[in-house]
């Protein structure tokens, strides 16, 4: 879990001007590939039969080389209709910085995929359109996802001179809220992320908290922050943190996913990458 503010900056500095090489490995923060794609009229189901047929096994071939910490693949809920932005979400998680793109070929030899790069473009260009792909840096990561889980995701604009205190909010406030909320059984994870490309003010988000559930029933119980906030800062204090936290982000849009499958490594190349085996641990194919 990453939550040194100074380093987080330092790296966003180092990046930019391609110095990310100047820090060690355990400096920098986990990241983020997500995909947005668009299901063609009538498809969706289509294209959750190639991606668990193809894709998703590749994905598992990745992970259990340590390319990837986590890749979840949800569909939305909330809203839907035509005016979807994204009727489905792919998320690469990387314990660090994210490894240079390759080819899928070699992946789907190793995952036993009977197909082509060529027709597996095909399949899913049948079934979908992509939208957009951007890069998330992570601030706080709380839990683990698991498959049948719904993920709520609220997109925020901060301002860029409230950035480094939203961070720091993240670790003082709502990290021990949704601590406890997961030890409660409240909910499965928690994650907040700060986008990192594409960049600029135009855009009308640059951050961003998924709120994993456990069941549907889960995302209609009371919230209970200040509750929980006050156990870990007991007095009117908690209640002036929770206030300032609010009014330091706007809440963009707000989307519900649930989510279709979830690979972890069967064998974690990196500390705290996989969750805890028990019952309820995500399920691998």
């Amino acid at each position: 879990m990453y939550t040194r503010t100074l380093a987080a900056a330092a790296f966003g500095l180092g990046l930019l001007e391609g110095g990310a090489a100047a820090l060690a490995a355990d400096d920098i923060p986990p990241h983020m590939e997500v995909r947005c794609i668009d299901a063609r009229p009538n498809k969706s189901a289509e294209y959750k039969e190639v991606m668990l047929a193809t894709t998703a096994k590749t994905m598992q071939v990745r992970a259990d080389d340590g390319d990837m910490a986590v890749w979840v693949f949800a569909e939305s809920i909330l809203p839907a209709g035509s005016n979807t932005e994204c009727d489905f979400m792919l998320i690469n998680q990387h314990a660090a910085f994210p490894p240079e793109r390759v080819p899928i070929d070699p992946y789907f030899v190793r995952a036993k995929v009977n197909i082509t790069r060529e027709q597996w473009y095909a399949k899913l260009g049948a079934a979908s359109r992509f939208v957009h792909r951007q890069l998330w840096r992570g601030v706080q990561d709380l839990g683990h996802i698991q498959k049948g889980n719904y993920i709520r995701v609220d997109t925020l604009k901060v301002a860029p001179e409230k950035m480094e205190a939203w961070v720091e909010q993240a670790v003082a406030v709502w990290k021990p809220i949704f601590t406890q909320k997961i030890a409660a059984g409240d909910l499965t994870a928690w994650q907040a992320q700060r986008l990192i490309l594409p960049s600029g003010g135009s855009l009308p988000y640059n951050a961003r908290t998924l709120t994993i559930y456990p069941s549907w029933n889960a995302i209609g119980m009371p919230e209970r922050h200040r509750e929980y906030l006050a156990k870990s800062v007991p007095g009117k204090r908690s209640a002036k943190l929770l206030e300032g936290a609010l009014a330091g982000q706007e809440v963009v849009r707000s989307e519900l996913f649930s989510v279709v499958e979830v690979v972890y490594p069967k064998k974690p190349a990196h500390s705290g990458t996989a969750p805890p085996a028990s019952p309820a641990a995500p399920a691998t194919q």
